[in-house]
């Protein structure tokens, strides 16, 4: 295994840790909000069997006003987890990537690597998280409130017109208090991806006299999107890389492609290729998820997990030779969107279309 093999386990096992530390955020924030729940809960208890729709307006503004209370705490003490979280991954993933180039690239040969100050790793956490959530913490917190209020109002019109009784409309606002919980969850697990992406490519920015360019990195499993499937294996320049995360708790990373003993101006033997995991076992690095579903559609059972992954419409457009992995998701640096069945048909069908006439002209 040569170095550029061991730096990229050692980056994919880094971000798996991140993975882990995602899952003890969520679970400090699901322990917040249920705390939030139960007072809410206990609020509503001693009035539970009056009617809403007998309180005055002034009333049941106040009860709205006291639950938004209780939920702002909670997004409060949510925002901090996710701020410490931020912060720990950049410093974990800046730290971890350093001692990987340092420790697998001989030190025989004279490179020097540079570390990434700490002042960035911590003005990370101010900056805009990627993905669908193009805000910072303190944006993200504004418009958490907003979405909270609307909640909360549209559960209280929901109670009165309804006619039903104060325990009834704490039982909606504990529903509300659920909406919120997997938001803030959603939001942290890609605000910690963010920060981890943006510590590793600031260190790589540090070190372009070694790294010549990024590799896409997906996780081969089942779990992957039809967008990170088509980019898993793309090399980029590290000025053009496609952001990540591109989505919503997406678990993508890059790895380093460093430059060739040749192109440093050293001797040595490149090594040769060696083995990545997937849910199946290890297969060849340069096995991408495409070559990967490739590989699966010569089987029984491959097929069939091809067609649970896709969906029965995709397969039978894909396994027809209508459409390609590629054609699945719209991809370019700044806009990642998967593209719906419709779209996808609407392709295959000028696809069909071109071959026929091109069969006619044959003929």
């Amino acid at each position: 295994m040569g170095a550029n093999d061991k730096i990229w386990d050692r980056i994919i096992k880094t971000r798996a840790g991140h993975i882990r530390y995602e899952r003890k955020t969520a679970r400090r924030i699901r322990r917040t909000f249920r705390s939030v729940r139960d007072e809410i809960l206990g609020y509503f208890n001693n009035q539970a069997n009056d009617i809403v729709s007998t309180y005055s307006a002034a009333r049941r503004r106040y009860l709205v006003d006291t639950i938004d209370g209780y939920l702002e705490r909670g997004r409060h003490e949510s925002s901090w987890e996710v701020y410490d979280a931020m912060t720990g991954t950049a410093r974990r993933e800046a730290e971890e990537t350093y001692d990987a180039f340092r420790s697998e690239i001989p030190s025989e040969i004279g490179l020097s690597f540079y570390a990434v100050p700490e002042d960035f790793l911590i003005a990370i956490a101010d900056q805009p998280v990627m993905g669908n959530y193009t805000m910072g913490l303190v944006n993200y917190g504004d418009k958490w409130s907003r979405d909270a209020a609307t909640l909360l109002d549209k559960a209280l019109m929901q109670s009165v017109v309804n006619g039903e009784n104060v325990g009834q409309l704490a039982r909606r606002m504990a529903l509300a208090v659920g909406v919120q919980n997997y938001a803030m969850q959603a939001f942290a697990r890609t605000a910690i991806q963010t920060a981890a992406h943006r510590a590793q490519m600031e260190f790589f920015r540090r070190n372009k006299e070694v790294i010549k360019g990024v590799q896409w990195v997906a996780i081969l499993d089942d779990a992957c999107c039809d967008t990170c499937a088509g980019y898993d294996g793309r090399i980029f320049k590290r000025s053009e890389a496609v952001h990540q995360p591109v989505h919503v708790k997406c678990r993508c990373t890059y790895s380093a492609v460093t430059k060739s003993w040749k192109e440093l101006g050293l001797k040595g033997d490149e090594a040769p290729p060696w083995m990545r995991r997937t849910m199946d076992g290890e297969v060849p690095e340069t096995m991408t998820f495409k070559d990967w579903i490739d590989k699966k559609m010569n089987s029984k059972t491959g097929r069939s997990w091809v067609r649970d992954w896709m969906g029965p419409g995709k397969f039978e457009l894909f396994s027809n030779g209508l459409i390609t992995l590629d054609d699945m998701a719209i991809r370019t640096r700044r806009k990642n969107r998967v593209r719906s069945l419709g779209d996808l048909r609407r392709i295959a069908t000028r696809r069909r279309r071109k071959k026929e006439e091109s069969l006619c002209l044959m003929n």
